[in-house]
């Protein structure tokens, strides 16, 4: 039973596809570049890796071509900057407009995480990474974690680097290597070495002769001084990105350009009066006409449809309005209720007037109800 159990235990040293990309920006993810657009403080550039989200960018990656990235202080960063170019066509594929690794690079979801991990990523970029592993790594059929992390897990260190928590001396059993002592640890994962991670360079100190008084230098007209905008609004040329540093507040590090005045912006001027509200139009026909005319335009005969500009009733429908040369249109005597009677569709609290409608609604009472009318005669008018 031990010894079955033992060889079970066994490492075994698999290279994934992940661990010939350890050199890459964002190492052992291929189908990730670093974020250099994000100016928050962190200590490395890969603190910023996430997977790639555009379609263009996604389609040089896989075909090896070189893009970059132009951030807000003017530096230029180079993606896939590499010769002989390097395609990502076999790691990376692009179906729904980002990129997706075809498969599980890392071997195992463990793997991943611990990758993820290892970058030391900043919010919201873990959660990214780590959903990726769970899209394109199935679910560990038991749960590894880093060597790294042996002790955190309350084991001893991988001192041999064999795959095993607690291992140490000549690394024989300690390691897996005799079926009939188990080891003292269970088994973890050897990440493969990494390069030292790129820092974030300080800014270039300024080649610009000496800057004006503080007390000379408005805000508004630091470019005019060779100097950066104050971007964060907070007192400093050259402030960007998260306004911690370059707005002074980090000790260690100075800003990268002086202070200057935020003058507050002076009351809005007055506006003037408004001009006069056209009057109307004299040349309108007697009977008035449909007009689409703005409340300060002055108004004229529409060019729309027959049924649009045929009547006052049908040219509100249409969004318009009866327009008369006097000004507004006096309201229109209804005509008068046949002996017979006629649908309607006025409201209780509205004048009882003959509707118009199709002839099959106005032809009949029991037409008129079956339209959702009402049928009325002349003595209802009041």
């Amino acid at each position: 039973m031990k010894s079955t159990l033992a060889a079970c235990l066994v490492a075994v040293v698999v290279a994934d596809l992940s661990d010939e990309w350890m050199d890459w920006e964002c190492p052992g993810f291929p189908c990730s570049v670093v974020n250099y657009y994000d100016g928050r403080p962190h200590d490395n550039y890969q603190s910023a890796c996430t997977p790639l989200s555009t379609m263009s960018e996604c389609g040089k990656l896989i075909s090896g071509e070189s893009f970059f990235a132009n951030t807000s202080d003017g530096t230029i960063f180079w993606h896939n900057n590499t010769y002989p170019p390097r395609p990502h066509k076999d790691v990376c594929q692009n179906p729904w407009g980002g990129c997706d690794q075809t498969g599980c690079l890392q071997g195992t979801r463990s793997k991943c995480y611990a990758l993820c991990d290892r970058l030391n990523l900043i919010h919201p970029y873990e959660d990214r990474c780590k959903r990726m592993c769970r899209k394109s790594c199935p679910e560990d059929a038991t749960e590894l974690f880093a060597c790294s992390e042996c002790e955190a897990h309350g084991h001893g260190a991988d001192q041999c680097g064999c795959g095993y928590c607690g291992s140490w001396g000549g690394c024989g059993w300690t390691c897996g290597n005799d079926p009939k002592q188990l080891p003292t640890g269970p088994q973890c994962i050897n990440l493969p070495p990494a390069p030292p991670p790129t820092p974030i360079p300080p800014p270039a100190p300024s080649t610009t002769p000496s800057p004006a008084p503080v007390d000379e230098l408005v805000c508004s007209e630091c470019e005019a001084h060779g100097y950066g905008a104050d971007q964060c609004g907070c007192g400093y040329c050259g402030s960007w990105g998260g306004c911690g540093w370059t707005c002074g507040k980090d000790p260690n590090q100075p800003p990268t350009g002086p202070q200057c005045i935020n003058k507050t912006p002076g009351p809005s001027p007055t506006p003037g009066p408004s001009p006069p509200a056209p009057g109307p139009n004299p040349n309108l026909p007697e009977g008035g006409c449909c007009s689409w005319a703005g409340p300060k335009e002055t108004d004229a005969c529409g060019n729309s449809t027959s049924f649009c500009v045929a009547n006052a009733a049908n040219c509100e429908a249409c969004d318009g309005h009866w327009a008369c040369p006097g000004g507004p249109c006096p309201a229109p005597t209804p005509a008068p209720v046949p002996v017979g009677g006629c649908c309607s569709w006025a409201l209780t609290t509205e004048e009882q007037t003959c509707g118009d409608s199709t002839r099959f609604c106005k032809a009949s009472p029991s037409n008129c109800g079956a339209c959702h009318g009402h049928w009325i005669f002349p003595h209802i008018v009041v």
